[in-house]
């Protein structure tokens, strides 16, 4: 009799367990359903002209403001397209039409009207991904010239309802390569940039003040101390966010991010919690605004 009883306790137990598993799937598509639609926001005001703005002498906040919300193109990727704009000699004007037609590509593609899918990339999180009408997947976001140590966040990455969202750290902007540490099972690792392209969102930050060289040996930093590195979720909760000792044992994308940075005395965790999250970067105010796509302008993630 006492065997009876524990076979049925261990078959009820085992049943316990799959209906918990597929009430987490369950609960995964339903939540999931309820925030695609933040995946990605378009812009809900017309387009406009501003060719000429880049044209000025000199512009003013009022003209950076109104390149943003047209381009998604914050003041250091303005100012830095306006350096290389060329000048027409003669009647060669190739080289120039070729600056123009980048600035009005990257307007384009900011307003653009995009449609998205999601694929599963553990049990229970998934990813969005761009595609046309046939389903095909479709590049969406087109990039200014990134540079070493920028900082790519994305929202579209996400656990049930949660947007827990992705980031990763450029480490060689010619060669268009980053370090992220990407999911559960899989060390962090060198990643191609052009993954990104097909995201609905994209944000892109830069450290403020800091010159190109300092910027670069914080990508050198991170590819020598945070490459092959486990992915843990917990770290910061059941380890020191820091390290032991100052060596870190696990990471995760935000967190490899924010310890590149912290490395050289900069917090990039803005509220300062246990863990570190890819909108606790966006929202750092170390950060400037390279880049935006598919987010609002106004609050990129808030």
């Amino acid at each position: 009799m006492r065997y009876i009883k524990e076979f049925f306790l261990y078959h009820k137990k085992i049943s316990f367990f799959f209906f918990f598993l597929f009430f987490l799937y369950f609960g995964a598509m339903l939540s999931g359903r309820a925030v695609e639609s933040s995946a990605h926001i378009t812009p809900d005001y017309p387009k406009e002209e501003i060719i000429q703005i880049f044209l000025k002498e000199k512009i003013n906040e009022t003209d950076y403001k109104k390149i943003l919300f047209q381009t998604g193109l914050g003041k250091a990727a303005v100012d830095q397209l306006r350096e290389t704009k060329p000048k027409i000699e003669n009647t060669d004007y190739a080289q120039y039409t070729a600056w123009m037609l980048k600035i009005e590509t990257i307007q384009e593609s900011f307003f653009q009207e995009i449609d998205f899918t999601h694929k599963a990339n553990t049990f229970i999180s998934c990813e969005e991904t761009l595609i046309d009408k046939d389903g095909n997947r479709i590049e969406g976001i087109k990039f200014v010239d990134l540079e070493d140590g920028d900082i790519l966040v994305t929202k579209c990455s996400r656990v049930y309802g949660w947007r827990n969202g992705h980031a990763a750290l450029v480490v060689d902007a010619k060669k268009g390569k980053t370090i992220e540490s990407v999911v559960l099972g899989e060390n962090s690792c060198i990643q191609n940039i052009n993954k990104w392209k097909y995201y609905p969102d994209v944000m892109v930050f830069r450290l403020k003040g800091a010159s190109k060289t300092y910027r670069k040996k914080i990508a050198e930093w991170a590819i020598q101390n945070l490459e092959n590195l486990p992915y843990r979720f917990s770290v910061g909760v059941l380890s020191n966010k820091e390290g032991k000792e100052g060596t870190i044992e696990g990471t995760q994308c935000a967190h490899l991010v924010w310890a590149a940075y912290r490395q050289f005395g900069y917090d990039l965790d803005s509220d300062g919690g246990k863990i570190v999250t890819p909108k606790d970067l966006a929202n750092s105010s170390w950060l400037e605004v390279v880049q935006l796509y598919g987010v609002n302008p106004n609050e990129p993630w808030k």
